[in-house]
């Protein structure tokens, strides 16, 4: 991973916007209020042994209705939430020795009723042939499938050497040609040797097939419709140096594209692909970037890509999501956490606003959202990070006001 020299960082927080051709356009918004740890908006879902690391929402236990939250973190457990209002049970799905990274869920089995758990992990009992547990740390990628308290654990890979890394992982359909979703892995091998791998199931075996390799690693892949030039979906991976590339899937080939080349400075560190602005047609792509803490959109017209920068601060943003949370705003909205921060980011018409409506207490890392406590309408917001609870936010806005559920 190559490093960004401190001078050149300090200059960089100094003179943020020098000829760059990114728009800047957000406004924080003060009517809105900050739910508070005595709001009925809140609520402590759950507390872990150790910090969380990620989490997600979905549906993938038949026995029950609805999403259900799984979490995972530095206590090496993946663990159920489901509940309904006050009454939540956690349900521990998985043991590893070792740090869960990376969580996602998806239909990767059609033939296995539901959805499944892609669990990455950083472990010490993954040994190579003949070596025995306690040994080097080793990244494993593994599917959870099953319902109630019954669920088994499949490995998909492992590293065979102690130079992989895991930067991002996603689930969706990332093979046309193969039936259900797929998990798209970014790699780095052997010191800044990108490796985006895709891993299918047909019913029987898993295959692993590279669809993109480089010399710059890949930090972070998602799939969306933001090409209005091109059919179908597009996969989009940022790199390590700045660049924005597209892969457009060719039968069982892959055709990588630069799309977008800025300063190094607006590197990203995660992407999101959702519809977020409803004035532009298709998906748009959402950025956290890498170095100077900011959330970018790049949208495409008529094959012209136009990034605007939409949210900044004083430290890195440590996640960012898509959902539809805010009752008071046509469409979906970001959601962005930074620090102890939870700041919800919407548009209205040419403008993003943005605005903190919750601060943890302590730093957070992951924030999921989805309609898992059917007794609430539309779309929940979970949160966890280092204070080791899982908390539910609900946010009913009006114009001057909390709509106290």
């Amino acid at each position: 991973m190559k490093p960004i020299p401190v001078c050149f960082l300090l200059v960089v927080s100094i003179c943020l916007i020098v000829n760059t051709g990114v728009n800047r356009s957000a406004e924080s918004a003060d009517f809105l209020p900050v739910v508070s740890s005595n709001d009925s908006l809140l609520k402590y879902l759950w507390q872990d042994t150790a910090p969380i690391r990620c989490i997600a929402v979905g549906d993938f236990d038949v026995t029950s209705d609805g999403a259900e939250i799984v979490c995972g973190g530095e206590s090496g457990n993946v663990t159920m939430l489901k509940g309904r209002r006050n009454t939540w049970t956690a349900t521990t799905l998985l043991e590893v020795s070792g740090t869960i990274e990376f969580l996602d869920i998806g239909d990767l089995d059609i033939l296995h009723e539901g959805n499944e758990i892609v669990v990455a992990s950083l472990d010490d009992h993954l040994p190579l042939a003949g070596e025995g547990p306690g040994g080097p740390e080793y990244w494993g990628i593994r599917v959870l499938a099953g319902s109630g308290n019954n669920w088994n654990s499949t490995l998909v890979f492992k590293t065979e050497n102690a130079f992989g890394k895991i930067w991002g992982l996603k689930v969706g359909d990332f093979n046309i040609s193969n039936p259900g979703d797929e998990i798209i892995a970014c790699w780095e091998f052997w010191f800044d040797i990108a490796s985006v791998h895709v891993y299918s199931y047909d019913g029987v075996m898993w295959t692993d097939t590279i669809v993109y390799t480089g010399n710059m690693v890949i930090m972070d892949a998602d799939i969306g419709e933001v090409n209005s030039s091109h059919p179908g979906t597009e996969i989009i991976l940022l790199d390590e140096d700045g660049e924005y590339i597209q892969l457009v899937q060719n039968d069982t080939s892959w055709e990588p594209t630069c799309i977008w080349a800025p300063p190094e400075i607006y590197a990203g560190r995660e992407v999101e692909i959702g519809d977020v602005d409803v004035h532009h047609p298709g998906d748009e792509i959402v950025v956290r970037t890498r170095f100077v803490p900011g959330i970018i959109l790049l949208t495409e017209t008529n094959t012209s890509w136009t990034p605007t920068w939409i949210l900044n601060g004083s430290v890195l943003f440590t996640d960012v999501g898509i959902g539809d949370i805010f009752r008071n705003h046509a469409g979906k909205e970001l959601i962005a956490i930074q620090d102890r921060n939870v700041t919800l980011i919407w548009n209205r018409g040419q403008r993003w606003y943005h605005q903190v409506i919750w601060r943890d207490l302590a730093p957070l890392s992951c924030l999921s959202v989805g309609d898992f406590d059917s007794y609430y309408p539309g779309d929940e917001l979970v949160v966890a990070g280092h204070s080791r609870y899982v908390s539910r936010i609900l946010y009913r806005l009006f114009p001057s006001s909390l709509d106290i559920v």
